[in-house]
């Protein structure tokens, strides 16, 4: 069962979408507010709701990151039902998970809103500024 308030959103406006991805343990509800601002803009949005999210934590534990993946092929080819163009935002790991879907569909736009760039094993974040300044 999901969550009231945690569904995905759509925003019909012009022939133009914007797919928004949530982060992990998020859901839609968190980019309503850019989803709005947007579709005042004149664009379609559409906030898809990534599998297991929005749910409860037995839901998400039973899901995978392909899982997530096909969340947001979902929504992409939904949404070019609608729309000539597709541009894709995602916060965090919807970020990632944007950057993914731009290596296999052309995706015409990508915003990432705090998308890790990678994380290394070992290295706490105190320790981090210096292995960068070690590596430059």
């Amino acid at each position: 069962m999901i969550i009231e308030g945690a569904e995905s959103f759509f925003l019909r406006g012009n022939s133009v979408g914007v797919l928004l991805i949530h982060g992990f343990t998020g859901s839609p509800a968190e980019l309503l507010l850019l989803g709005k601002f947007l579709n005042r803009a004149g664009f379609t949005v559409l906030g898809v709701r990534l599998a297991g999210h929005g749910t409860n934590e037995l839901n998400l534990m039973k899901t995978t990151n392909e899982d997530w993946f096909n969340s947001v092929l979902d929504g992409y080819k939904m949404l070019g039902g609608f729309c000539e163009k597709v541009f894709v935002a995602g916060h965090s790991m919807g970020g990632l998970l944007a950057l993914k879907l731009a290596a296999f569909f052309n995706v015409e736009k990508i915003v990432t809103l705090s998308a890790p760039i990678f994380i290394e094993n070992g290295v706490n974040t105190r320790d981090f500024s210096r292995e960068m300044k070690r590596r430059n």
